[in-house]
This record gives C-alpha cells, sequence and structure tokens, in this order.
C-alpha cells in the first residue's frame, strides 16, 4: 500500500469535491413548466423567394471597356472583351462610319455592351475624323507629319476626336451571310471633352527636362516652355542653376472615357535667367488663332527662330578659322553644327519660300529658304527632307523641312545651319532677331482681361504660403 502524506491526501478530496460539483451541474436540468405539454416538434418548410437571380436571364446585358494596344486589330480587342459576334466585324468592314473602328489609335479605350451570348448590343470608341488631324496621325509613323507645334499634337488630336457608336438592332439574324447591315447601325457624334488649368513651379539644377520630370510637369508642356521663350533665350547654352520657372497649361480628358489627361496648350509661363524676368501669356483670338505676348502686350514670337532643332548640342560654332575634322585644314565655317541624333527632325526658322533643295558637295542633302529682307536660311547633312517640297513651296515659321543625317562631308549625324543676310554670312546664334507685331490698341482690353487671371495664377505660385497644424 502506498502511504500518501496528508497534503497529498487534502488535494485527492479537493479534486473529487470539484468533479463532483461538474458532473452534477452537467447533469441538472430546468424543470418542465408543464410535464403534460408535448415535446416541441421541428417543422422544415420551403418558402418562395421572389427577387430575381442576376444573370439568370437570357436578356443579361454586360458592360466592359478595354484600352487599345500597339498592334491590336478590331479582331484582337473584341477577343478581350469577351465578343464572339462575327456579324459585328463584318458591318464593321462595310459601313462607312463603322469602318473608323478598323483603325484605332493606341491607348485609346472602346466600351461596349454584350449579351450572353457575347454578341454585341452597344459599341463605342473614340477616333479621329478630321481630315488635318488624320493627315497628322498618317505621317506621324514615319516621322514626316509637319504640325504648327509638334508639343501639342496629342491634344489637336483629342480635340478633333468623335466617338463611333454602334447599336444593335431588331434585324433579322436568320437571315445569314449578307445580313448584317439589318441588325446594325452607325453613327459619329461629339464627344465631350473636360478642360481643366494646371500649374506648377520647379528650379532648374541640370537642365530642363530633369527640372520638368522631377516636379511632375508631361514633355510636351516643357517643349512648349522652350519653344515660347526660346526667341530670348537658347536653352542650349543659357540655363543656369537656380534658374526658375512657373508655368500655367489646359489639360484634356474625354469625360467618360479610360483616357488619362493630355497636356494642352501652354497659357503663361514666367521664368526667372540671372535676376532677368521673362513672361509669356497667351492670347486667344477665337476660332484657334492666338499668339504669345508678353505682360505689355508685345510679340514673344520672333520673326525667326533662335535654332531649327527643338533640342541639340551645338558640336560647332561660327567662325572664320576651324580645323576641317575631315580634311584637316583650316577654315572658315561660316554656320553653327548642332549634334543630334540621325532623323531628328528640321524646322524652317522663319516663314519664306524654297530656293533650292538637292545633294551639293560637301553640304550632302542641302535645302535653302529665301526668306524676306534678303535673308536666307540654309540646312545641311540632312538625311531627307520634309514631305512635299520643292523648289518654290512656300514655308510657315516651324514646318517640317528635313532630318538630321550625315550626307557629305560629315564625321557623323548632325545638321549644319548657316544664316545669311545680304549675302553676308552671320553668327545665327549672335544675330539679333526682329520680333513680330504685338497687341493692337483694339485688342488690348481683351488682352489684359486674360492675361491677368493668368498671372494672378503665376503669383500664387510665386508666393510663399506656410501652414500651420494644431
Amino acid at each position: 500500500m502506498v502511504q500518501l502524506t496528508r497534503k497529498q491526501r487534502l488535494s485527492l478530496v479537493v479534486f473529487a469535491l470539484c468533479s463532483l460539483g461538474a458532473a452534477t451541474a452537467f447533469s441538472v436540468a430546468p424543470p418542465s413548466l408543464d410535464a403534460d405539454a408535448p415535446a416541441p416538434a421541428t417543422i422544415v418548410e420551403a418558402l418562395p423567394v421572389d427577387a430575381p437571380v442576376i444573370g439568370a436571364t437570357d436578356s443579361a446585358i454586360f458592360h466592359r471597356q478595354e484600352r487599345i494596344q500597339r498592334g491590336d486589330t478590331l479582331a484582337l480587342v473584341l477577343q478581350r472583351l469577351g465578343a464572339q459576334d462575327p456579324a459585328f466585324l463584318a458591318f464593321a468592314r462595310q459601313d462607312k462610319a463603322a469602318r473608323q473602328l478598323l483603325q484605332l489609335r493606341p491607348g485609346r479605350s472602346v466600351s461596349a455592351e454584350l449579351d450572353r451570348a457575347g454578341r454585341i448590343r452597344r459599341f463605342s470608341a473614340l477616333v479621329e475624323t478630321s481630315s488635318r488631324d488624320a493627315r497628322a496621325s498618317a505621317n506621324d509613323e514615319d516621322e514626316d507629319a509637319a504640325d504648327d507645334s509638334r508639343s501639342l499634337r496629342g491634344a489637336t488630336r483629342l480635340s478633333a476626336a468623335r466617338r463611333v457608336l454602334i447599336t444593335r438592332t431588331a434585324g433579322d439574324e436568320s437571315a445569314g451571310k449578307g445580313s448584317s447591315d439589318r441588325l446594325f447601325v452607325a453613327r459619329d457624334e461629339a464627344v465631350r471633352i473636360e478642360r481643366s488649368l494646371e500649374m506648377r513651379g520647379f528650379e532648374i539644377r541640370t537642365s530642363l527636362f530633369s527640372a520638368t520630370d522631377e516636379a511632375g510637369i508631361p514633355d510636351p508642356v516643357a517643349t512648349q516652355v522652350a519653344e515660347i521663350l526660346g526667341g530670348d533665350l537658347d536653352f542650349h547654352r543659357d540655363l543656369r542653376r537656380g534658374d526658375s520657372v512657373r508655368v500655367v497649361w489646359e489639360s484634356l480628358r474625354v469625360a467618360d472615357g479610360l483616357e488619362g489627361a493630355v497636356a494642352g496648350r501652354v497659357l503663361a509661363v514666367e521664368m526667372v535667367h540671372q535676376n532677368r524676368k521673362f513672361q509669356a501669356i497667351w492670347f486667344d483670338r477665337g476660332n484657334g488663332r492666338g499668339d504669345y505676348y508678353t505682360g505689355q502686350g508685345r510679340s514673344m514670337r520672333k520673326a525667326f527662330l533662335r535654332s531649327p532643332l527643338e533640342f541639340s548640342r551645338v558640336s560647332s560654332g561660327f567662325s572664320t578659322s576651324r580645323l576641317h575634322p575631315i580634311h584637316q585644314d583650316w577654315r572658315a565655317h561660316r554656320g553653327v553644327d548642332y549634334s543630334a541624333p540621325s532623323g531628328t527632325r528640321v524646322r524652317a526658322v522663319a516663314d519664306g519660300v524654297v530656293e533650292s533643295m538637292g545633294r551639293k558637295n560637301g553640304y550632302g542633302n542641302v535645302l535653302a529658304i529665301q526668306h524676306p529682307n534678303r535673308t536666307t536660311s540654309l540646312y545641311a547633312h540632312l538625311s531627307g527632307f520634309g514631305p512635299n517640297l520643292r523648289p518654290g513651296s512656300r514655308i510657315s515659321q516651324g514646318d517640317l523641312v528635313g532630318f538630321v543625317g550625315a550626307t557629305g562631308w560629315a564625321t557623323g549625324p548632325h545638321l549644319h545651319y548657316e544664316f545669311i543676310v545680304d549675302g553676308t554670312h552671320v553668327d545665327p546664334l549672335k544675330v539679333a532677331l526682329p520680333n513680330a507685331v504685338g497687341i493692337s490698341a483694339g485688342e488690348m482690353a481683351p488682352f489684359r482681361s486674360q492675361a491677368d487671371g493668368y498671372l494672378r495664377r503665376i503669383a500664387l505660385l510665386s508666393t510663399p504660403r506656410l501652414a500651420r497644424f494644431e
């Protein structure tokens, strides 16, 4: 027999009492209020549900949206939408309005309503119906397009866009092949464009584009800033660390589309360069006509652009004596060389008439433009010329005249640019450029109304604003 200590016996007694209490607790049940009452019964009853089940009928409609990708065809887009509708494809190839869908632009969105069988009930997509814009779009791919402002093409296309809307009718689908024209109706309609103003301020540290990237400003806006102020500042050489820029621009987007906003026209810009202030304000004369002016109404547009390239690096300046890189002898360099990748667009520096174009000795492919006041500009080493140009063609400032190349006596791709006044070569980087005509007395009141609003926004970007959080 095992002898237990007093402490162990006491522990066993306590454990027994606790166990008895637990058993008692589980065995005790509340007394019945009525001893004769029948035991409760469980009744199972099916209740009708009147609420419809979503998607359970053949008339269910599914809404889908898809973004166009590069290389897409309409058939691929329909496949991603989940559509199975050969009759719709046949209609899109036959109908005049619907055929625009066969040339969808990447980045745009389409929307569709499908039934349970995957048939198109309603389809809509943005298209460009402006003939001017359609030509620019077609030429864009081979870099042959000429536009009044390359940086505004995206906004121009968006403003010119319309919507093609195709709706399925109650036509006879059992008629088989050739019946698709009775199954659908197509029309194009205007789209609603939302316009808003955006504004930013930034400081130059290394370059214009690095500063605008850091400030979250789209590249088309940065390009416009350089174009607008390019008559007063050479953005190739003049920028200094600490220069500050404040800019207001228009932003556009389709009201009910998936597309992001597109940067439109710069409406006002102010730059402080080495304690000198430059301001430019867009004055809209209506019907898409307008120009940039200073706050006092003087035109910002020069009769001549300072540079025939939007952005580049001067690799060789104007000189009366320079060691020729090929012939290794000292000779005059009566122009400016701009180093740029082959194929970079070259623009006319002013209005004029094509005086000559073709291949000429060391110049390679060269084009000369005769301007007013006995002035000529010359562009050499081109890889090719602008579209539809020939001697006698009229040219507007900023028009595409050719592409950077390395034809003739050239060690690499660059543009050789000359500026000739009264038969004498002058340095195009130093010659004084005349301004265009400013705001007339009759336009000063509406100009001031527009300018004051933009300048107030510029002032907001210039004013330090302090906030205290408590």
